[in-house]
């Protein structure tokens, strides 16, 4: 996580910065407004891209390119896992194997929420979207307990909530490197 930008923090006095939320490189709210027309081809060219995606991610050669990408992807944005966890090789790559398939399963299941006409879910959809997100979330706390065990399942989620401090430590090294 060395090379990767602190997160985006909005700037007194700044409504641009204040106001702009980027989600998979688009922004979803901000000072700019967008034409109908142009919310509409932003929409269309999302959901074109995520069926793309799903239909992929049926070929089994490409799942495997797929996982084997997340994994790396994993090793690289988390160098001293091992070492910080004390874990043995098989315990990181079994955890690596859960992370990257749960990867894949958000890749394959996750649809927009909004229709196509840029209308809202109404609440019975929103309420169906969070259940079933909470529904994922404990099947995939399930799946890292049941890989781990309890004792590094309780490590990995501090590990995790520590996130942020040791990517700004690793700043901090850097910047007086």
């Amino acid at each position: 996580r060395k090379n990767e930008p602190p997160p985006s923090k909005a700037v007194a006095g700044n409504s641009a910065a204040a106001g702009n939320a980027i989600v998979g490189g688009f922004t979803t709210a901000g000072p700019i407004p967008m034409s109908a027309h142009d919310q509409e081809r932003v929409r269309e060219q999302m959901q074109a891209s995520m069926e793309r995606q799903r239909t992929l991610m049926r070929d089994p050669e490409y799942r495997e390119a797929m996982r084997a990408q997340q994994k790396m992807n994993l090793v690289r944005s988390n160098p001293n896992l091992a070492r910080d966890l004390d874990m043995t090789a098989e315990q990181l790559d079994r955890l690596y194997d859960v992370l990257a398939e749960q990867s894949l399963r958000a890749m394959e299941n996750n649809g927009p929420m909004w229709s196509m006409d840029g209308e809202r879910p109404d609440a019975a959809k929103i309420q169906e979207f969070q259940r079933k997100a909470m529904e994922q979330q404990r099947t995939n706390e399930t799946e890292l307990r049941r890989a781990l065990g309890d004792g590094k399942y309780r490590e990995w989620q501090e590990y995790q909530s520590m996130a942020g401090v040791r990517w700004e430590a690793d700043r901090v090294r850097a910047s007086l490197a």
